[in-house]
């Protein structure tokens, strides 16, 4: 959870914030087709009615959406950059599941 970045006062009116911030870190604009856009504002218009967010929760869900637009930006420049990779097959695709960190400690009995 990244906590260094101050949240908008309104998230609903934060969109151009957020891509301009994340292009000036990675300084790259490319974020992919703007399929993702509309979700995007329903998800930070939503954001500004959560009865429960709390300042810390604010800058805590303003970092996450920071985190997964730089992600976004980061997968289309490095598909940008590697023009075969969609050439190759996934064979057998590795697949997670359950709670974060299960069965990660070992037992000491």
């Amino acid at each position: 959870m990244d906590l260094s970045y101050d949240p908008p006062s309104a998230f609903r009116h934060a969109g151009d914030r957020l891509h301009a911030l994340v292009a000036a870190e990675i300084d790259s604009d490319d974020f992919g087709p703007g399929d993702y856009l509309p979700g995007l504002d329903a998800y930070l218009h939503a954001m500004d009615y959560d009865p429960r967010f709390h300042a810390e929760g604010r800058r805590a869900a303003w970092g996450r959406i920071v985190c997964a637009l730089r992600g976004r930006a980061h997968a289309y420049r490095a598909m940008r950059e590697n023009p075969g990779f969609a050439g190759h097959d996934v064979v057998s695709p590795v697949v997670i599941t359950g709670v974060p960190r299960t069965g990660t400690t070992p037992s000491t009995a």
